[in-house]
């Protein structure tokens, strides 16, 4: 996947700029404490009022709107030699 394609910038406009924006600001940032995933809130204030939405970064280093999933235990079984 094109990095560009999922650019926090890119992933902003799509989900949060068609409408008439007069203003875009970070109102909260951190990472999230299971996965140590990066997250930001951004919040977009028009003539109709204000939205906000959460984007997360993944360990692609692209963003997204949904969170990366946690790393759960697993079982391997490896053969045994006879």
């Amino acid at each position: 996947m094109n990095a560009s394609e999922t650019s926090l910038h890119r992933l902003v406009d799509k989900w949060l700029g068609p409408a008439t924006v007069l203003q875009v600001r970070v109102v909260r940032s951190g990472r999230m404490p299971a996965q140590r995933a990066r997250f930001v809130l951004i919040e977009t204030i028009t003539s109709t009022g204000t939205r906000g939405m959460f984007f997360f970064r993944h360990q692609d280093r692209c963003w997204r709107v949904f969170p990366p999933h946690a790393t759960r235990p697993s079982l391997t079984v490896y053969p045994i030699a006879a």
